[in-house]
């Protein structure tokens, strides 16, 4: 969850929305009152910048993805 918290927040809040929402993008696109390929376009910015703060190592960051869902989901209330 750090190194999310280090995104600027236009990139932070639809990283957050898609992957610890679980939302689609047209759905954030609605709820944000954006264009559609604005939010794809935050999306790929976005992740392109976790990437680099990984060293460019595909592997830690997907690591991290795959670890920022599971940790959000142990949080979830049912």
């Amino acid at each position: 969850v750090e190194e999310i918290n280090k995104l600027d927040f236009t990139y932070r809040e639809v990283l957050s929305l898609f992957y610890l929402n679980e939302m689609s993008t047209r759905e954030i696109s609605d709820l944000l009152e954006i264009p559609y390929n604005t939010v794809r376009s935050k999306i790929n910015r976005g992740r392109k910048k976790l990437l680099k703060s990984f060293g460019d190592c595909e592997t830690n960051y997907l690591l991290y993805l795959y670890n920022l869902i599971k940790v959000y989901d142990s949080f979830a209330i049912f």
